[in-house]
């Protein structure tokens, strides 16, 4: 039997993976088993300076995902000898990833691209995990979609369990446990759970602490931080478009079509009469400097190489706006927050090629174990990845 701790991207994967190659599979998962629609309820957000943003029930952050599907840190993983070429293929198969047809493509984000385009900047449909044929068009992938038109970590665990797989939720994994160099289980409070195969896929913020009790070196913490910035256009119905549908890369960050609903209690805040239909948006995502410390507290700060290319990213995400017809004069920018959390347990600190901890059977599958800052959406790395662990256990 193998153990996976986490149902998120990384964690599901794996227990699908080997409950389908006729391995028994437990899968642990702290949160509770919830109904798709459900899953903005279950944010557990942390303050730690910048505010990190996860889910905790079975599917993760994957569950309040926009389904954006890009390939990332191709390169960076080629550095330790890790070739996802295959996998990523075998993912967008599996996945059914494409761009949204035109169809789907709402006014605000039409106009965004357009004006982008009149700008000289070389904008893209995002790649999605979505299939066409069930979106509502309802603005909510991030909540979690009502029309199960996007794919979610839940799906794999669903399929895992189909093979045989053991799922317990509400149980939190309190520590691991080894002997003589090898993994031998988990601790759950006074419970133990053995077998000498341990996947650990908590997520950056909790998976270096459960590593590092046994004392694995873990590492600093990224977040690809983010600003929100938006402003009033009467009617355009934003809201109700599919999130993030397209895009704009600059050398320090990327640019994508973006609504929020805190930009319009801003914007209310302000003084301006809008409803959730009047405002345009945009997210300047950037590739942050991995400072931030996952220990007795978490924190994650912002670097003035952070704040500068923010700052140049906001200006053309303002232009932008601008240009597609938002009022410059009501434009409001939300707090930092960061969506990617990662790092704390890298390849080449924590973990080998083959994502193996110094310690015989304990492998780490999450976003903890990227070698860099993405910039941008990685659960598409994290599938691959975890199917090219797979391979190696």
């Amino acid at each position: 039997m193998a153990i996976v701790v986490g149902s998120g991207a990384g964690g599901a994967t794996v227990a699908k993976e080997l409950a389908f190659a006729g391995h028994r599979v437990l899968l642990i998962e702290k949160g509770p088993e919830i109904s798709e629609e459900d899953a903005y309820r279950h944010y557990a957000n942390v303050d730690a300076g910048v505010k990190l943003m996860r889910t905790c029930c079975l599917g993760g952050t994957t569950m309040v995902s926009a389904g954006n599907a890009m390939r990332c840190l191709e390169n960076e993983l080629r550095g330790f000898g890790i070739d996802l070429t295959s996998e990523f293929a075998e993912v967008e198969q599996e996945l059914g990833v494409q761009e949204l047809p035109d169809a789907l493509i709402g006014d605000g984000t039409r106009r965004l691209m357009d004006a982008a385009t009149r700008l000289g900047l070389p904008v893209r449909k995002m790649p999605k995990f979505i299939d066409p044929g069930r979106c509502c068009q309802d603005g909510r992938c991030s909540f979690g979609c009502p029309a199960q038109a996007r794919w979610n970590a839940a799906r794999f665990v669903d399929a895992a369990r189909e093979h045989g797989a053991q799922v317990l939720t509400g149980k939190s994994v309190t520590g691991i446990l080894t002997r003589g160099g090898q993994v031998r289980g988990v601790l759950c409070g006074s419970q133990e759970y053995h077998d000498d195969l341990v996947v650990v896929a908590a997520g950056a913020l909790e998976t270096p602490r459960l590593i590092g009790s046994i004392g694995i070196p873990t590492s600093s913490l990224f977040c690809d931080t983010f600003a929100s910035i938006g402003g009033v256009f009467p009617d355009i119905r934003f809201n109700q478009d599919v999130p993030m549908g397209a895009y704009v890369t600059q050398k320090s960050s990327l640019i994508l079509t973006h609504y929020s609903r805190q930009l319009v209690a801003t914007l209310q805040g302000a003084g301006h009469t809008v409803e959730d239909g009047d405002v345009l948006g945009m997210m300047v995502k950037i590739a942050d400097e991995d400072t931030g410390l996952v220990g007795d507290t978490i924190e994650k700060g912002v670097t003035g190489n952070d704040a500068r290319r923010l700052t140049e990213g906001s200006a053309v995400a303002g232009a932008i706006l601008a240009e597609a017809g938002a009022d410059p004069s009501t434009f409001v920018t939300l707090p930092l927050r960061g969506s990617h959390p990662g790092g704390t347990a890298r390849i080449g600190v924590s973990v080998d090629a083959r994502l193996m901890t110094r310690i015989t059977g304990l492998y780490v599958c999450d976003a903890s174990v990227l070698p860099a800052t993405p910039g941008a959406p990685p659960i598409l790395t994290l599938i691959a990845l975890a199917k090219y662990a797979v391979k190696r256990m």
